[in-house]
């Protein structure tokens, strides 16, 4: 869905430290993306504490947000909003 965070979950245990690292360099560097943290940040659990917990959370700068779209960009510019009018 469209919004202005995403939580990255790293599946592959035995190379979690390695593809963690990596996916955290590749996200912020993405245009659109303001940073990456760790879950405590946002009030969650402390990182390997619990298998639900997210490995990093993803933070969209202004006017942009996260796209579930596996054919679009992962952070997509916002479109501004339609302005009601009579035609």
């Amino acid at each position: 869905s469209f919004g202005g965070h995403a939580m990255v979950y790293v599946h592959d245990g035995a190379r979690r430290d390695e593809l963690r690292s990596r996916a955290r360099a590749a996200l912020v560097a993405l245009e659109g993306v303001t940073g990456v943290a760790d879950p405590e940040a946002y009030g969650l659990p402390a990182f390997g504490s619990d298998p639900e917990v997210p490995d990093f959370v993803v933070t969209a700068k202004p006017g942009y947000a996260f796209s579930n779209d596996p054919t679009g960009g992962t952070v997509v510019p916002l479109l501004p909003p339609a302005e009601p009018g009579y035609h």
